[in-house]
């Protein structure tokens, strides 16, 4: 009598030869894996299908093939879940890198009251007075100039030249209303004194699709040499943009055939390009890029831009992470104590925003912060989950690397298993008060003088030139 399972259980070895072969084969394309590993998951695989083979058609028996369907169902959804998975970090790895998206970004442009204004609809603007901030950059404000036009709404255009000029004239009525770049307005807010308490109504915002030079992908061979990455963390949660204020600035140079690491944690109210390294962010991220390599003469060869929410997940995800506190403090009703603290992923964003700062040390908190959650995402138990961590950054992230960089970065350090030397450094200098863009009015920022540039340099260098 013949097997009735005997042809069922050879079309079940097929699928499961295919749904090996799948899975291998997109390994081998993210290549995040060693090839070791692949060679050594792929032989387990057959082995598994093999004994199956064997067992449903050599002398077939009723326990044969109990044994035989209890290995290849899990071994065909184990294989086809992982191909699922391994695509799915493949299309996300595409989304963090901006290698390919062309050269535009997506931004909102505002039209602003103040918060007294009556005004609450666009079509009471007609015949009004709008200001315009007229920058080098032009192409959101037409957008809403445009849009108004079509909406049969025809005010008064008053160009202004600067921010700090234009909300004075808001303020004293000179004018009814301003059209700003959303990002823009938002940093002045959050970052200069003198407009912390400004209220400002949003009528309607527009989208508006910029040009922006972003930084070219480059083709370097990270496992066998160094190279220089800019970290950017922008002061906003959500989907993370290209162009937004960066409030978090680290340059670093890793050299991987020595597993070093120098890091670089620059003020964000920096004076550079005749502004706060913070607002060159809004200009994209190339811009922010280009300036510092002309700062510190240095070349700068990738660029990770990460928001709020890709840092408190991570930490989170790290399962959280353990600090000596210098300073005692209290935000709210918790109190940071001197000493050894454990903060999760919500409290380690509080502890930065809020740490009491020395006016000689403007980002201690970012390094305290950045230099655990470094150590730990470098150890080879962190990267093994590295999909886990990929999931939960999710649309966070954004960077120049293309998706093979990021995967043999993964593969470097599962292949070397090492821990990494760490040295991590605050870039200091004088507080000043100088005219800045786009304010066109003097604002405090930390002026970096030659001697600090230069060390920062020879430090950068001795690890891009591999000495000791």
């Amino acid at each position: 009598m013949k097997n009735p399972f005997k042809k069922i259980g050879f079309y079940a070895s097929l699928i499961a030869f295919c749904s090996i072969v799948i899975l291998l084969y997109l390994l081998v394309y993210i290549n995040a894996i060693p090839m070791r590993f692949i060679v050594l998951l792929g032989f387990i695989l057959l082995v598994f299908l093999y004994t199956c083979i064997r067992l449903f058609l050599n002398h077939p028996s009723i326990w044969k093939n109990i044994i035989a369907w209890v290995i290849i169902i899990p071994l065909i959804v184990t294989t086809s879940f992982g191909s699922w998975y391994i695509y799915k970090t493949n299309q996300l790895l595409n989304i963090w890198s901006w290698a390919d998206d062309g050269t535009t970004i997506d931004q909102y442009v505002g039209l602003y009251v103040s918060q007294e204004s009556t005004i609450e609809q666009i079509d009471q603007l007609d015949q009004k007075k709008v200001g315009v901030y007229q920058s080098q950059n032009d192409q959101y404000s037409e957008k809403m100039i445009d849009y108004l036009q079509k909406n049969k709404v025809h005010p008064t255009y008053v160009h202004i030249d600067s921010m700090a000029q234009m909300i004075e004239k808001l303020r004293n009525n000179e004018i009814d209303a301003m059209i700003v770049l959303q990002p823009l307005l938002k940093v002045i807010e959050q970052n200069e004194p003198a407009y912390k308490k400004e209220q400002f109504k949003q009528i309607i915002s527009v989208p508006v699709t910029m040009n922006s030079s972003l930084p070219e992908t480059k083709d370097i061979d990270i496992l066998n040499e160094p190279f220089t990455v800019l970290i950017l963390g922008t002061n906003e949660f959500g989907e993370v943009s290209a162009d937004s204020a960066n409030s978090i600035n680290i340059l670093a140079a890793i050299d991987p055939t020595r597993n070093k690491i120098v890091l670089f944690s620059l003020p964000k109210e920096m004076y550079i390009d005749h502004t706060k390294l913070n607002y060159l962010g809004i200009e994209g991220t190339k811009k922010v890029q280009d300036a510092l390599q002309e700062q510190f003469d240095i070349p700068i060869d990738y660029s990770v831009r990460v928001n709020l929410t890709a840092m408190v997940q991570l930490v989170d995800e790290l399962g959280g992470i353990d600090i000596y506190n210098q300073h005692d403090f209290k935000v709210g009703k918790t109190r940071y104590e001197k000493g050894n603290l454990h903060l999760n992923g919500e409290k380690a964003l509080e502890y930065i925003q809020n740490y009491p700062n020395a006016s000689n040390k403007p980002n201690e908190a970012e390094m305290i912060v950045f230099d655990n959650i470094l150590h730990q995402i470098l150890s080879s138990n962190t990267l093994a989950h590295f999909n886990e961590i990929k999931e939960t950054l999710g649309r966070s992230v954004n960077t120049n690397m293309n998706k093979e960089t990021i995967a043999e970065f993964v593969k470097l350090q599962l292949l070397k298993n090492k821990e990494w030397t760490i040295d991590m450094f605050g870039v200091n200098g004088t507080s000043q008060e100088l005219e800045i863009e786009p304010l066109k009015e003097r604002s405090k920022v930390i002026v970096i003088d030659e001697k600090t540039k230069s060390e920062v340099n020879q430090k950068l260098m001795k690890i891009l030139e591999a000495q000791e």
